[in-house]
């Protein structure tokens, strides 16, 4: 817990001390490497806050994988979003998970917490709705190029097959892109 409270007080803007206290409700879960932690038969309300390791969201479409986006330590997730995708740990993981119910009690009972939550809530909005804008760029070397510049990280964190997915294209494609901009063409 040590270590996540600094990284998500920089990311939300949140203090020590009531995310202290957030994480303190909270139970520590831990997840092997391909791990389903929501599946398709199991939408209870629950919100999670990765500790460690990197998870994806994909859904079926024709029967293949197809990637909706990355998770990883610092982000948090609500499980009821929606109940067509999955959520898999791509890694070793574990997160801090409340239900839905626990921490509207949690809420009601601090101010504080009610606005801290209100907080990170926001703020991960507007990652995911930048991610999505990320992601409508009109060509798959764009889209690239884009989380290239504003996400390098995920490109040591996530499988290139994955990454591939997520851009809508095969990772021959994806291997074919990086080539080209590594050694540009005459």
């Amino acid at each position: 817990m040590e270590d996540l409270i600094p990284i998500l007080c920089e990311k939300y803007g949140i203090s020590p001390e009531l995310t202290s206290l957030l994480l303190s409700r909270m139970e520590k879960k831990s997840y092997g490497y391909h791990d389903i932690v929501i599946g398709l038969q199991e939408r209870k309300q629950h919100y999670y806050i990765i500790n460690e390791g990197i998870w994806r969201a994909y859904r079926l479409f024709d029967g293949e994988e197809r990637t909706l986006w990355f998770e990883r330590y610092g982000d948090i997730l609500y499980s009821e979003a929606s109940e067509d995708y999955i959520i898999e740990s791509i890694s070793e993981s574990s997160a801090y998970v409340i239900s839905k119910t626990d921490l509207d009690a949690f809420c009601r009972e601090s101010h504080e917490i009610s606005n801290l939550v209100r907080t990170i809530l926001e703020q991960y909005y507007f990652q995911i709705t930048e991610w999505l804008v990320m992601l409508c760029q009109p060509t798959a070397r764009a889209r690239y190029l884009t989380i290239l510049e504003k996400d390098p990280e995920v490109f040591q964190l996530v499988p290139q097959k994955y990454i591939a997915s997520c851009l809508g294209m095969t990772p021959q494609s994806l291997s074919r892109i990086r080539r080209q901009l590594v050694k540009p063409e005459h």
